[in-house]
């Protein structure tokens, strides 16, 4: 495929994703007018706002690797223009987020909250400081510079890129190597959370012991989603050399997992091309300049672009289109199906009736709000009980890599072998540890708004009862008492709920719901920023004249600061974590309730306008709602058969 071809592949495959986002957002903005004229306000505001999110939605890419893998030479190429320095230190080293605008905007955003605005070459002189000279003052420089870098939680880099402006966002996580802390934010947090990731390997000396060793971290996450870039094929000079590199990269990697997304580039040529059209005024290079279609990235950007708009995409356009349709069916069963059998139903005491539904509404709504504050409460015990357990862990953990240490190291005094036997086998548990600490959380929160649902449901239970003895048996909720409390599997979804039932019903998935840049970028655990932290101290103990530790002793320092010395700040980084969690969460649940409640009195204004119209008014009000409902299945029916395309690949 010549390079013309690729550019028009590339940019079909963008086009039908962006003309399927399109149709969703036209067919969700349909169906919130129509909720506007129903008067489902918040349903209207929440389609609003899945709108604005599909518009705003963008692709992250996060980029990984090693130090000295050509990295941020390969992202300056993937972006066209120099953005990053390419003598970063593992000292110096930023997550950087660098994004589409239409103008160069460069922030670092602190650890405390706070930011700072930087010019291009104020921020390459930040992640690349000049080396140290042998002068103090230089030395005091250099610490103070290392120390800033530790404040800042990531940068964020916003300039006129043709990927940015493709809706990429592209995430540069800090070189890694064996046994750093920013090995297990990444694996654990960042690319899970990613759309897809990008793993830099050196073409010159491709898939080390160390890179092996990240390798096996990362084979239980979605494989799919990790693609394998070898750089520097410029300096592999014959053909045979790099199919054997190649071929080489792709049989070591699906020995560890199976992938089909192995590519190799120059980057350094690919970014000449562009920056120089033609060669015109390009600098005497020693080898010859690889054509823009044979430096590799025409390939690896057609393969990445589709699997993000047909893959990725599918989720991201399906998960607002399901939304939708479960929004339509909502306003049809407690809109339309209430309405109308409130208008086929003539009750001589729709008002007593009335009354008694509203007292024993604002009953269940004052019992629901008991059931939050006692939510909140065995979440905070929760919380207690999952930070010691955590710290357990975490010790468990130490303890075994400074074992693993001691058994190793005697045997072969060898600090490579070491590090990467410990950094191998403590991945697993790590892993395994982040899986259980998840899956914990997940199980606190299901059962907090369980035993909520529970302490509602006498209450509900009565207010269910009274609606459907007043709309008819039919429409009876027919709800046993334990339908609430028993989990959110069990649930009868069949029969006609009250709004305030329904979001008893629908509302967890919600709730649990999490997303975001990265999930708030630094996720559980001391991170990238700690690993600096702990990198500096070393540095610059042994720059202001410290002697320099045996191997034995820098060993057992670096295992003691990676496994045993974080324990604290990983502990309080987890209560900081739990604690706006289930902030969110019984926030959310307090509003559905409020929410529902409010809906739910709507209901009952509607029951009594409707007991006091003529015949022929009711009859004009029942076309009027069969109008309703059949419009609202149109754009049903199209949301699905959207839905439907979407989920087929091109």
């Amino acid at each position: 495929m010549n390079l013309k071809e690729a550019g028009t592949s590339k940019q079909r495959t963008i086009d039908l994703y962006n003309q399927r986002r399109q149709q969703a957002v036209d067919l969700l903005e349909e169906l919130e007018a129509a909720a506007i004229r129903l008067q489902f306000n918040r349903k209207a505001e929440d389609l609003s706002a899945a709108v604005k999110r599909m518009k705003d939605d963008q692709f992250e890419v996060m980029v990984v690797g090693e130090f000295s893998s050509g990295k941020s030479t390969f992202i300056n190429a993937l972006l066209g223009t120099d953005v990053l320095p390419t003598a970063i230190t593992p000292c110096t080293a930023l997550l950087t987020r660098i994004a589409y605008g239409t103008e160069q905007n460069i922030r670092i955003i602190k650890r405390d909250g706070g930011e700072e605005r930087l010019s291009k070459e104020a921020f390459r002189q930040l992640i690349a400081p000049d080396i140290p000279d042998d002068n103090e003052e230089d030395r005091l420089r250099a610490r103070r510079e290392a120390e800033r870098i530790a404040s800042i939680a990531y940068a964020d880099v916003q300039m006129p890129t043709s990927l940015g402006s493709d809706g990429v966002i592209l995430i540069d996580s800090p070189g890694t190597n064996d046994m750093d802390a920013a090995r297990e934010a990444i694996t654990n947090h960042y690319i899970p959370s990613s759309d897809a990731a990008i793993f830099v390997i050196h073409g010159m000396r491709p898939l080390t012991q160390s890179e092996k060793s990240f390798l096996y971290r990362i084979k239980d996450a979605d494989i799919s989603k990790i693609f394998f870039v070898v750089t520097f094929k410029d300096m592999l000079r014959t053909d045979s050399d790099r199919i054997r590199v190649l071929e080489r990269v792709r049989n070591e990697v699906n020995d560890i997992m199976q992938t089909e997304h192995v590519f190799l580039v120059s980057s350094r040529h690919e970014l000449l091309n562009q920056q120089y059209p033609g060669g015109l005024g390009m600098p005497t290079m020693r080898t010859p300049l690889l054509k823009q279609e044979e430096t590799g990235f025409r390939e690896l950007e057609e393969g990445l672009q589709r699997f993000l708009a047909v893959d990725r995409g599918a989720a991201k356009l399906g998960k607002p289109i399901s939304r939708g349709i479960r929004i339509i069916n909502d306003m049809i069963r407690y809109h339309i199906e209430f309405e109308r059998r409130t208008l086929l139903n003539r009750m001589t005491d729709a008002q007593q009736s009335i009354g008694g539904l509203r007292e024993q509404l604002e009953r269940t709504r004052s019992q629901g709000i008991q059931a939050i504050a006692a939510m909140r409460n065995r979440l905070s015990a929760d919380g207690v009980e999952l930070q010691q357990w955590y710290k357990g862990e975490l010790k468990a953990v130490a303890s075994f890599a400074s074992e693993e240490m001691e058994r190793v190291y005697r045997h072969h005094s060898n600090t490579a072998l070491t590090k990467e036997t410990i950094e191998k086998k403590t991945a697993v548990r790590e892993k395994e540890l982040q899986t259980e600490l998840e899956k914990r959380m997940r199980s606190y929160e299901e059962q907090a708004i369980i035993r909520a649902n529970k302490d509602m449901q006498a209450e509900l239970g009565r207010y269910e009862s009274l609606l459907g003895g007043m709309l008819g048996s039919e429409f009876s909720a027919g709800t046993d008492s334990n339908d609430y409390s028993n989990g959110m599997d069990n649930v009868p979804l069949s029969g006609f709920h009250s709004p305030l039932a329904n979001m008893m019903i629908d509302k967890a998935d919600e709730l649990l719901d999490r997303g975001g840049f990265l999930r708030g970028v630094t996720g559980i655990g001391i991170g990238i920023a700690g690993a600096i932290v702990e990198g500096a101290a070393r540095l610059f103990g042994w720059l202001f004249g410290s002697s320099k530790p045996s191997p034995y002793e820098q060993l057992k320092e670096e295992v003691d600061n990676r496994y045993n010395k974080p324990i604290s700040d990983k502990c309080k980084q987890l209560e900081k974590y739990w604690t706006n969690r289930t902030q969110k969460l019984t926030d959310g649940y307090e509003q559905g309730i409020e929410h529902s409640t409010d809906d739910s009195r709507k209901q009952l204004d509607s029951v009594v306008r409707n007991f006091q119209l003529s015949e022929e008014e009711t009859k004009r009000k029942l076309e009027e709602l069969e109008m309703q409902e059949q419009a609202l299945k149109n754009i049903a029916v199209r949301l699905q058969v959207l839905n439907e395309e979407v989920q087929q690949p091109c």
